[in-house]
Parts: C-alpha cells; structure tokens; sequence
C-alpha cells in the first residue's frame, strides 16, 4: 500500500490544492470526497494525521478553526467516522448565519483598475 502523498497509488492525495493539475485531474471533489469536521477532545493540540483505512490517504487535522474540515475520500468516512472524533459536515465551517451582503451606495460605475490614463 502506498502512502498516497505523491498521487501515484490507486487514490491521489486530496490534501493539496485542489486547483493544481495532473494528478488531481480525475478527483471528482463533489462525487468522490465528503467533508468532514475534526472534534478532537479539549486537551489535544496541534496538528495530527489519520490514514483512511481504504485508500491509504493521509489526512491531517488540526483542532485550529483553518484545519478542523477536511475533504476525505468516501470510502475513508466510515473508518474515520468509527475514530469518534469525526463527523460529517456540510459546509465548510465558516458560519454563514446573519451576514447581509455588501451593497455600496449610489449607481455602480464602470472603471478599470490598475489601467494606465484614460483616453
């Protein structure tokens, strides 16, 4: 079994960024992945990693609001889910509750940022 970090076994790592290509090219996110929020236990610091039982794929988690969701290869979220320290999510963390959207006062305007003198 491969460690899955380089994209060469049978799973590519999804821990990288998911806008690079090649080895990430046939990872369908919506399809193939589910996110997951790490809930580790109060006294448990810094970043830790967990092997998906199926794929071999490490993820790292991190009790850090940036590093508690992750995207985990569906067939690693039962064994994931079996830890306790798991669950499902459905968004990617961020509270969406209660936010207006922006709206700047007055009749929009067309304008070129960062164009040289206008003629």
């Amino acid at each position: 079994m491969g460690c899955g970090g380089c994209g060469g076994g049978r799973y590519p790592s999804i821990m990288a960024n998911v806008t690079q290509t090649g080895p990430f090219d046939g990872v369908d996110l919506d399809k193939d992945t589910t996110l997951v929020e790490y809930d580790p236990p109060p006294d448990w610091t810094g970043t830790r990693s967990f092997v998906g039982r199926v794929t071999g794929n490490r993820y790292r988690f991190s009790p850090e609001v940036n590093g508690r969701v992750r995207r985990v290869y569906n067939v690693d979220v039962p064994g994931l889910l079996n830890i306790g320290f798991f669950k499902t999510a459905t968004t990617s963390g961020a509270d969406t509750g209660g936010i207006t959207p922006l709206s700047a006062p007055g009749t929009p305007v067309d304008e070129v940022v960062g164009g040289g003198a206008a003629s």
